[in-house]
Parts: C-alpha cells; sequence; structure tokens
C-alpha cells in the first residue's frame, strides 16, 4: 500500500511541474491523501483560490467541472452592468467569481455561515476578480427571522452544510454542528437597495432558498431583474408554496439547470417541475436561472 501512493504522488508530481490537467479520480484521491494528513485546505495557483479538501468541491474545481457560476447568453450582453450581486451561501467564493465576470456588478453582498468556508471566502476576496466592486462580506446565513440556527456540517463535502439537518445524506457524512448567526431576510435586505441598482440575486443555500425568496419584501423585489435559485427536493423546508410561486411569475424567462446542462423552459413548465420537487423530496437538485 505504501508503495501504491508513493507511486501515486510521483505521478501527482510529475503532472504538476508538467501543467498537466489532473482528472476527478485522481484529484479525489489526493483529496483523501491530504485529509488523511490533516491538511484542510489548500491554494490552487490554477484558479487563483483557497479550496476546501473534500471529495466535491476541491476535485470539481481543480477538474474544471464546478459550473455554479455559469449563466446562459442572455446575461452576458452588458444588462446586469453596474447592478448589485446577492450571494446568499457564497461557500468559498468560487461561483461569485465566474458571476462576477459575466454580469459586471458594482458592489456585492456575500454571506456565508459556516466559519472554515467563510476564512476561505476572506482569502479569495482579494483575487483579482474582485477588486472591481465594493463587497460586503458577512459571516452570517439568512433566514425567516434573526437569531442563532444550528449549521449541519457536511463531512465530505464543503458545499453541502445546510441549516437543515436533512441536507446532510447519511449518517456517516455528518461533521460537526456549529451554531451560527442568521440575519431576518426581510430587514437585512432593505440594505441591497439602498443605492437604488437593479439587483443579479443568488441563492444556494441547501435547502433554505424556498424558504428566503419567499419572505423577500415587493419592494426588494422591485429590483430584482435575475438570479439563480437552486431547488434541493429534502424534507424540513417550512414556507409558502404560494407566495414563492408568486413572487416568480414577476419574471418572464427560465431556464433549468442541471446535472451541469441548461435548458430553457415555460413558466408553466415551471409550475409543474416544483410542484413536483415539493411532493417527491427525493433528494434532486437543480437550479432555477431567471430574467425579467
Amino acid at each position: 500500500m505504501i508503495e501504491i501512493i508513493r507511486l501515486f504522488l510521483l505521478k501527482i508530481i510529475r503532472k504538476y511541474f508538467s501543467k498537466k490537467e489532473f482528472n476527478r479520480g485522481e484529484l479525489e484521491i489526493l483529496s483523501s491523501l491530504l485529509r488523511v494528513n490533516k491538511i484542510n485546505s489548500v491554494y490552487s495557483k490554477k484558479v487563483g483560490l483557497n479550496l476546501p479538501v473534500d471529495n466535491i468541491v476541491f476535485p470539481r474545481v481543480l477538474s474544471g467541472q464546478y459550473n455554479e457560476g455559469k449563466l446562459p447568453k442572455e446575461f452576458k450582453n452588458n444588462i446586469f452592468h453596474g447592478c448589485t450581486f446577492i450571494d446568499i451561501g457564497a461557500n468559498i467564493g468560487v461561483a461569485a467569481s465566474d458571476i462576477i465576470n459575466i454580469i459586471e456588478p458594482s458592489n456585492c453582498y456575500l454571506y456565508e455561515p459556516d466559519p472554515f468556508c467563510f476564512t476561505l471566502l476572506e482569502g479569495n476576496v482579494i483575487h483579482p476578480v474582485f477588486n472591481q466592486v465594493s463587497i460586503s462580506i458577512k459571516n452570517i446565513g439568512i433566514g425567516p427571522e434573526k437569531g442563532q440556527m444550528e449549521l449541519f456540517v457536511d463531512s465530505q463535502n464543503s458545499a453541502n452544510n445546510s441549516l437543515l439537518r436533512s441536507s446532510i445524506p447519511t449518517k456517516d457524512r455528518f461533521g460537526d454542528v456549529r451554531s451560527v448567526e442568521v440575519a431576518d431576510v426581510r430587514s437585512e435586505s432593505l440594505d441591497w437597495i439602498l443605492n437604488g441598482s437593479q439587483i443579479f440575486y443568488m441563492s444556494d443555500t441547501q435547502g433554505m432558498d424556498e424558504v428566503i425568496f419567499s419572505l423577500i419584501p415587493s419592494n426588494v423585489l422591485d429590483f430584482i431583474f435575475g438570479g439563480v435559485i437552486e431547488i434541493f427536493c429534502i424534507k424540513g423546508k417550512d414556507f409558502s408554496q404560494s407566495e414563492f410561486l408568486n413572487k416568480m411569475s414577476v419574471f418572464s424567462k427560465f431556464w433549468i439547470r442541471k446535472n451541469d446542462s441548461c435548458e430553457r423552459i415555460t413558466y408553466e413548465k415551471l409550475l409543474e417541475l416544483l410542484h413536483t420537487s415539493w411532493h417527491n423530496k427525493n433528494r434532486s437538485t437543480y437550479d432555477i436561472i431567471f430574467i425579467r
């Protein structure tokens, strides 16, 4: 076994110095070896970001398979230039850096409740793309009311930490349970409209996204021109489906992004998909991309 590990490490070192691409399988093995040696984060020169050493984010980012920041071509014609960018559940900032490159906002509000991911996010906002904008970065979650909530940590996927226990798929993946600060979206969102700019809204919180969006005040919703919301079909979400759908109905174009592919759909198809998702709770996940 030691000889196998030695040969694998030699292969990785040779690839590093030859600047060849790593495949995802190699990166998953490398991640496991790093974690055995209690290395929980690394800086990647390739992407210019601090990355968590886990089984999902680490290999996906370094193998070019992390597509949460990709958008349809309709978002790439400067219609969001100078907007306010909201990222709820920013994690370590990988998706945010891609989105900023596309929409070119003037200011950003980044929220991440997990202390470990927030530390990496703080280090990553010095990345050149973030220097183009004014950034507010907060180590808090967003929810239905202000207070403390439990954050459930996925020991294998740093992007799956959630305020909902049901986000963790199996017992062996339960990590720490941390008490984190949560802000009330109804009051916090008032800051987003202070400069009067239209808003690009992104929410990826592993289960709380419909809860948060359904509680956004109407005067704030008026400023949201488009965005991305994750739908994670799990138990434990308490929100008004009708209120969520009413807010979504103000937009005119919709896409579903799933398994790294993006498909344009009608509002009627979206309704059908959401009702199925809320009924099944089968742990499937996809993103709704929308624009006025």
